[in-house]
């Protein structure tokens, strides 16, 4: 007998392509509209514990739409998962975050957008402030794949040095206001063969 999973280590909802007008992974799988039936095959299974992605590319919109997080976060709570929230998967900016981590207002309008979100889920304790922080700035400023599409050594240490003050900042708000907090810091590790 195969033992079934007690943690799900991520449900994708990476946003797709440009940065305005642009869809996610949510959307093209239908996971934004089925997710109650989605969430509930977990459930079956064993599952307790999931990493999903919440919507930060949505919500933040100048100011906050939480309509379908609200009846999202319910659902799960219902249920009895328990959530790892992760806000920024992958290059899943806003609109206005015409820069990604480098554009001057994201760290402050992040963190803003953080505390409302621990204020109206205070029974979230799992986050994942930002996912897979060295791979995503890799392919955001070092090759320069996703969005903003910046290509360098210069541009990836700028851009890996504001995410990092980005992580710290909002844990170190995560810490003060959140009992049992736990932070999940999933990244990618890789080793160039050797020739």
């Amino acid at each position: 007998m195969t033992p079934k999973p007690e943690i799900l280590s991520g449900l994708d909802g990476s946003k797709v392509g440009p940065l305005k007008g642009s869809t996610d992974i949510y959307d093209t799988t239908a996971h934004r509209q089925r997710y109650a039936a989605d969430l509930g095959l977990l459930v079956q299974d064993g599952v307790q514990i999931v990493r999903v992605c919440i919507p930060y590319h949505l919500i933040d919109r100048g100011v906050y739409d939480w309509t379908w997080t609200d009846a999202y976060m319910n659902c799960m709570r219902e249920l009895g998962l328990t959530p790892i929230v992760d806000p920024v998967h992958h290059a899943s900016f806003p609109p206005w975050c015409i820069g990604g981590f480098s554009h001057p207002e994201f760290q402050d309008r992040y963190l803003a957008f953080m505390e409302a979100f621990v204020e109206r889920y205070p029974w979230v304790t799992h986050f994942t402030v930002i996912n897979e922080p060295v791979f995503t700035t890799w392919f955001c400023a070092r090759q320069g794949i996703w969005h903003p599409r910046r290509r360098g050594d210069d541009a990836f240490v700028r851009m890996l040095n504001d995410v990092c003050k980005t992580i710290c900042t909002i844990s170190n708000m995560l810490i003060d206001r959140v009992p049992g907090l736990t932070l999940v810091h999933p990244d990618r590790s890789e080793k160039k063969p050797r020739s």
